[in-house]
C-alpha cells in the first residue's frame, strides 16, 4: 500500500485497494446514503473506540474530498524560528536556494514567507512573524550550483567534500566496529508501518480475496506484514552489533489516548466542513436522519485521521528520543487494480521533501521546510540510504525499481544523467519531522494476484522463517543498512552526493 504515512489521502483519493485512480467528483446523495446507512444515529465514547464502528461508518470519498487538508493545524505548536541559528554560516546561500528549489519547496510556495537577503547575506525566515531573526549564510565555495532549470531532483554535492559525513559519528562507530560485529553501536530506529491487529480494517490496510468460490479467503494485513519484518530486520541487525529501536512491537495505535480522545477534532471538522457550499448543497438533498447519519460518518472519520496523526508524530517522537543514526519505515504497497490482479510490481522508497503547497500557510510547516533546506547534507544521505534500500529490495525480491513517481505530490529523486533512482520526495507526515538519514520503503504489492499467496504464507508461519517473503525483505534491508553504514564509515570523503 502507498506510504501511507500521509494519513489523509482520503481526503483527496478515493482509496480501496480496487480503485484505479485519484479522481474529482462532487458528492452525490445517492452514494451518501448509500456509504452511510449503517452509520449509528449517535456516538458514545464506547462507540468511538470500537474499530467496528469505524468499519461500518465510512465516510464517502466524495465527502472527504472536501476536508480541509490541514491535519492537526490547531494542536501545532508555533515554532521557534530562531532555532534555525544553529544553521549560521553552514550552508552557501546558492546551496539553500539550489536544495530549496530542487527538493524542498519545487513550487516555490516559501517565497512569499521566507526572505533571502543578498546584500546581508543572511536569511530572514519570517520577517512578519520574527523580523529580529537573520541565519547568515556561510561564504560561497567554488562552483556554487547554478540549476537554470536543468537540475530538478538531482542532488546537491556536499558542502564539504573533503570531510567525512558527520566525522565525530563515524569516529566513535569505526572505533567499535569488528569484523564479527560490523555495525557495532549503529543506533537505527525501524518502524512498521501502520497499526494492524483489529486496527487493520478500520485504517482501510486489511485485503481479503478468495482464489475460488470454494477456497478459504487470503487475508493480509498491512501492520500485520510490516510488524513481522521489523522483528525480523532488528533480529539480524542485533546480530551484526546494531542498537535497534522499534516504534511499535505490537499491533495497536501508538499513542496513549483512545479514539474518544479526539473527539474535539472532530466538532472542529465539522465547523469547517459545514462553511463549504458543496457540502451544505450535499445536506440539503438529505433528509434530516441522512444528514444525522452523514455527521457521523465525518465525526468518525475526524477521530480516525487525528489518532492517525498523532500516532505518526508519536512515532517520530519515540525516534528523536533514540537519537538513531539512520530510520527505516517499513510499509506494503498495493497497486492500482482491483484486488486479485495479475499485475506488475514495482519498488520505491522515500525521502522528505517536497512540501505540499497548500500545508505551508503554517508557521511550523515553514520551520520544518526550512530545516530541511538548510541540511542538504542530510537530505543527500536519506537519499542514499533509500536507493540502497530499493535495489536491495528489488534485487532479493526480483521486482523492478519504480521510474517516474505515480503520484502527484511525489518528486522523482534523479542521478547525474537525470535518470529516476527508485526514490521519491515525499511530503509524509513521519519522514516530515524525522531528521536525516531517513527513509520509507514500500514493499511488496499486497493485492496482486501472485504475491498474496506469499504474504498469506509468511503471515502464517513462525516468525524467522527462512523463505519467507518478510525474511527476504528484512534480508535486503539488512543489506541495505550493512551498505549504507560501509560507505559512511569506510570514506574519507563524504560520500553521499550526487548518484
Amino acid at each position: 500500500m502507498r506510504a501511507a504515512l500521509d494519513v489523509i489521502r482520503a481526503a483527496t483519493c478515493a482509496f480501496a485497494l480496487a480503485a484505479v485512480g485519484c479522481r474529482t467528483i462532487r458528492p452525490d446523495p445517492q452514494e451518501v446514503r448509500r456509504a452511510t446507512a449503517r452509520c449509528p444515529g449517535s456516538l458514545p465514547d464506547a462507540a468511538l473506540d470500537s474499530p467496528s464502528t469505524h468499519e461500518a461508518c465510512p465516510l464517502p470519498p466524495a465527502v472527504a474530498e472536501l476536508v480541509r487538508n490541514d491535519y492537526a493545524d490547531e494542536e501545532l505548536e508555533m515554532p521557534d524560528l530562531a532555532s534555525l541559528g544553529r544553521h549560521a554560516r553552514q550552508v552557501p546561500r546558492s546551496a539553500f536556494e539550489a536544495q530549496l528549489s530542487r527538493f524542498i519547496d519545487p513550487h516555490g510556495a516559501l517565497l512569499g514567507f521566507a526572505v533571502v537577503d543578498a546584500a546581508a547575506g543572511t536569511l530572514r525566515p519570517d520577517p512578519l512573524l520574527a523580523p529580529d531573526v537573520a541565519v547568515p549564510f556561510a561564504p560561497e565555495a567554488p562552483g556554487a550550483p547554478d540549476c537554470r532549470g536543468t537540475c530538478a531532483g538531482r542532488l546537491l554535492p556536499p558542502l564539504r567534500p573533503d570531510l567525512p559525513y558527520r566525522p565525530e559519528r563515524r569516529a566513535e562507530l569505526r572505533a567499535l566496529a569488528t569484523r564479527e560485529r560490523p555495525l557495532a553501536g549503529l543506533r537505527v530506529v525501524v518502524d512498521p508501518g501502520h497499526a494492524g491487529g483489529p486496527f487493520a480494517a478500520m485504517e482501510e490496510r486489511r485485503v481479503e480475496y478468495r482464489p475460488s468460490p470454494a477456497a478459504p479467503p487470503l487475508v493480509v494485513q498491512e501492520g500485520d506484514l510490516t510488524l513481522r519484518t521489523a522483528l525480523e530486520l532488528r533480529a539480524r541487525l542485533i546480530t551484526l552489533g546494531a542498537e535497534v529501536a522499534l516504534t511499535r512491537e505490537a499491533p495497536g495505535l501508538v499513542h496513549p489516548q483512545p479514539l474518544r480522545a479526539f473527539r474535539p477534532a472532530a466538532v472542529r471538522l465539522l465547523g469547517h466542513v459545514l462553511l463549504d457550499p458543496r457540502y451544505a448543497a450535499l445536506e440539503r438533498a438529505l433528509s434530516p436522519p441522512e444528514r444525522l447519519r452523514l455527521h457521523a460518518a465525518l465525526v468518525l472519520y475526524a477521530v480516525r485521521r487525528q489518532s492517525r496523526f498523532e500516532s505518526l508524530r508519536q512515532r517520530a517522537r519515540i525516534a528523536s528520543a533514540f537519537r538513531p543514526d539512520l530510520v527505516l519505515s517499513v510499509h506494503y504497497n498495493a497497486g492500482p487494480f482491483p484486488t486479485g490482479t495479475r499485475a506488475g510490481q514495482e519498488i520505491v522508497a522515500m525521502v522528505a521533501g517536497a512540501h505540499a503547497e497548500g500545508r505551508l500557510y503554517h508557521p511550523y510547516y515553514r520551520w520544518l521546510a526550512l530545516e530541511q533546506a538548510l541540511a542538504p547534507d542530510d537530505f543527500g544521505a536519506s537519499a542514499h540510504l533509500g536507493a540502497l534500500c530499493a535495489r536491495a529490495l528489488s534485487g532479493r525480491l526480483g521486482i523492478p525499481l519504480a521510474g517516474e513517481p505515480r503520484y502527484p505530490d511525489h518528486l522523482a529523486v534523479r542521478d547525474r544523467a537525470g535518470r529516476p533512482v527508485g526514490v521519491d520526495a515525499w511530503d509524509g507526515v513521519l519522514l516530515r519531522y524525522l531528521g536525516g538519514p531517513a527513509a520509507l520503503v514500500e514493499g511488496p504489492y499486497m493485492n496482486e494476484r501472485d504475491e498474496l499467496p506469499r504474504l498469506a504464507a509468511a503471515l502464517a508461519s513462525p516468525a524467522g522463517t527462512p523463505g519467507t517473503r518478510t525474511d527476504e525483505y528484512a534480508e535486503a534491508l539488512a543489506r541495505c543498512v550493512q551498505a549504507f553504514a560501509s560507505r559512511w564509515l569506510s570514506s574519507e570523503r563524504n560520500p553521499f552526493g550526487p548518484m
